[in-house]
């Protein structure tokens, strides 16, 4: 089944009893739903194999190490709230993976509203996966071993994570 992954921040979504019924946060909605031009970016995998992947997308892109926390959601959910994907190029050091990035379109205030339920589902269904700080620079060392990212091309504060002595 098609997954796509977005990096949230968990605790965010746990301030309240969402996995009760209560409404999430409106800190978990702004922090982790941030859109640009109606937008929210997510990355495309086949299944959850490729999960690694994605957060090496991520993750080379990002300013600083910290554990991070990756929703999967599936596409099916997407559909039923009739939220659209477009294929966009991700903006990502992982240029080899960069085609596997989507934006989902034209969000508003109600598909906002649906996006938030289908997070909540997903958390529901325990589709979430922890990366804590040496996880992720055990997957960025990894990536630079095997060529798919280049250490020249993170940001320094997070080269300087990965190689000091």
């Amino acid at each position: 089944m098609s997954l796509i992954v977005r990096k949230i921040e968990y605790n965010k979504w746990m301030q309240r009893d969402i996995l009760n019924g209560a409404e999430p946060s409106s800190d978990a909605i702004t922090n982790c739903m941030k859109t640009t031009r109606n937008t929210l970016s997510v990355w495309y995998i086949n299944d959850s194999t490729e999960l690694e992947e994605a957060v090496l997308a991520m993750a080379s892109q990002f300013d600083h190490l910290d554990t991070a926390d990756f929703l999967i959601i599936e596409i099916p959910l997407l559909q039923e709230k009739h939220l659209l994907l477009d294929k966009t190029r991700g903006m990502t050091p992982y240029s080899n993976f960069a085609d596997n990035h989507r934006d989902i379109i034209n969000l508003d205030y109600s598909s906002l509203g649906s996006m938030a339920r289908i997070v909540v589902e997903s958390i529901k269904r325990s589709y979430r996966e922890r990366f804590t700080r040496p996880k992720l620079i055990n997957l960025l060392k990894q990536g630079i071993d095997d060529g798919k990212i280049k250490p020249e091309d993170l940001k320094e504060s997070v080269r300087a994570k990965l190689f000091q002595a």
